[in-house]
């Protein structure tokens, strides 16, 4: 497996995922994967595991489109990968490695989000949190998807917000702070 190209085939595959909705959570849709946006791997030693620098993953950002209704969202895949110099071992090997769920934190914020009914983020089509198959790049590792509604504007990353003018990033923190206050209020 070559460390930085984990999401080069992806485009153009379709992936029957389960509606996010409560209304019927028992449906699936089929998503029709576009372009490949973002793609990073976060590789480190085997030994720096016991550290709590772990688990190893690769995470993609996609364009993608609902087959049925032609809805369009952004993808997000997260997917375990071996440590560094283990990639060859045997699949069993590689196994010993796995974790079940690791817990990410645009997952976890994106469901509280969701669970909430906030509008102050887009809204959660689709959310898969399962497992590589035995024949994956690691038997037993996560394999997660995670799609949104794809919304106008911008994504933001640190390098772009820091560029905007402080009257704008002042107006962008006021919104977090919105939402951080409606997540955080208690529920009685």
């Amino acid at each position: 497996m070559e460390a930085s190209r984990c999401f080069d085939d992806v485009p153009g595959t379709v992936i029957a995922l389960p509606s996010a909705s409560a209304d019927d959570p028992n449906l699936a849709h089929a998503w029709v994967i576009g372009t490949q946006l973002s793609e990073n791997v976060y590789r480190i030693q085997g030994s720096d595991m016991t550290h709590g620098l772990g688990p190893l993953f690769a995470d993609g950002k996609l364009e993608c489109r609902c087959q049925d209704d032609r809805k369009r969202g952004l993808m997000r895949i997260y997917l375990q990968v071996p440590h560094s110099k283990t990639e060859f071992r045997t699949p069993a090997r590689r196994a010993e490695q796995a974790v079940a769920l690791p817990g990410h934190a645009e997952i976890n914020g994106i469901k509280e989000v969701h669970r909430i009914g906030s509008t102050a983020a887009p809204k959660l089509l689709a959310l898969c949190q399962a497992k590589q198959s035995d024949t994956g790049i690691f038997p037993g590792g996560y394999f997660d998807h995670l799609v949104w509604e794809k919304v106008p504007g911008e994504s933001m990353d640190t390098k772009k917000s820091w560029e905007l003018p402080e009257k704008c990033r002042t107006d962008i923190r006021s919104k977090f702070k919105a939402l951080f206050r409606q997540i955080s209020m208690p529920l009685y």
